[in-house]
């Protein structure tokens, strides 16, 4: 039943393309992990991801995660000035893997957006789904990440609820890292933007370091999850990760272009928002719990039916 179910459905479209497509260029630089972190080769991360940038103008360029491995008090002074010019005279928007310092000792694994529609206050898309020991401290661990010197172990956790940012006429929701698992998160945020009427968003976007786990089936899996989430929500896909998958996907979750794993290479495609809403944003888990509630009052019920006899 479930199978056949779940064929008919295909044939349902419950999304619909919206406005213009945009051009994206999508840059994975390949560092290394024991490299990202290392100060003698800071400068040279930051001049590859720089150049990358600026190679060639799109109406969407986008690091992966924390590709700037500095905090934004720590880069030049001239740095991201320069690249909001470069935004601004090319018509661009660039979205940027940094940590964001708001004061001493909060720190945010955060996106920041130029354009020209954010030229004077940059785009912020915040991660707020942290990861224990790697980006906060589950209590009474301290002693742990002490001993393993885990860099930036404890981050600032913002609210779930953050816009997308407008791209031309598309709107593009980030998120960072496995943020990418939690469907139900996605899928609340959409419903938020649609019941406050808010701008609604049309692009998925996941920034991710895939680097801490090689060449190993990490990569593949976090391909699958984007897949899910673009089944459960009907709108089209950009993972920009600094190893692989580097990833655009169409609508119905199939791959419109991808870059080979462990290369330096920029994806360059381009991307057709949609618009609607599909029957997991508005139910999210809950369908899957009420339709296993019923199976298990159902099995319950024959069960019971099956003794009396």
């Amino acid at each position: 039943m479930i199978f056949g179910v779940g064929s008919g459905l295909q044939t349902i479209h419950w999304t619909q393309a919206s406005g213009k497509p945009i051009s994206v260029r999508l840059l994975q630089g390949n560092v290394d992990q024991d490299m990202k972190f290392d100060p003698e080769y800071l400068n040279a991360s930051l001049a590859l991801y720089r150049n990358m940038l600026t190679t060639a103008p799109a109406d969407l360029i986008v690091t992966p995660e924390t590709a700037f491995p500095l905090l934004t008090s720590m880069l030049p002074q001239d740095f991201l000035p320069r690249l909001n010019a470069y935004a601004q005279q090319t018509h661009s928007a660039l979205m940027l893997g940094v940590v964001v310092q708001d004061g001493p000792g909060r720190y945010t694994n955060s996106l920041l957006g130029f354009s020209p529609l954010h030229a004077e206050r940059a785009y912020r898309y915040d991660k707020h789904h942290l990861v224990p020991f790697g980006e906060f401290v589950p209590f009474g661990f301290r002693w742990f990440v002490h001993m393993m010197n885990i860099p930036l172990s404890e981050l600032s956790t913002p609210d779930q609820m953050q816009p997308p940012m407008a791209v031309r006429d598309q709107f593009v929701m980030p998120d960072i890292c496995y943020e990418s698992l939690f469907g139900e998160e996605i899928a609340v945020q959409l419903s938020h933007q649609m019941a406050t009427h808010q701008p609604v968003a049309t692009i998925l976007l996941n920034a991710s370091n895939l680097a801490w786990y090689g060449d190993s089936f990490a990569m593949p899996q976090h391909l699958q999850f984007a897949q899910m989430r673009v089944l459960e929500t009907g709108r089209p896909w950009l993972g920009i990760t600094n190893t692989g998958s580097t990833v655009v996907l169409n609508a119905d979750a199939s791959v419109n272009a991808q870059l080979p794993h462990l290369t330096r290479a920029t994806l360059e495609s381009t991307v057709q928002g949609f618009s609607g809403t599909t029957p997991y944003i508005f139910w999210g888990n809950r369908g899957i719990l009420v339709l296993v509630l019923f199976i298990l009052l159902v099995t319950c019920w024959f069960s019971q039916r099956k003794a009396r006899k």
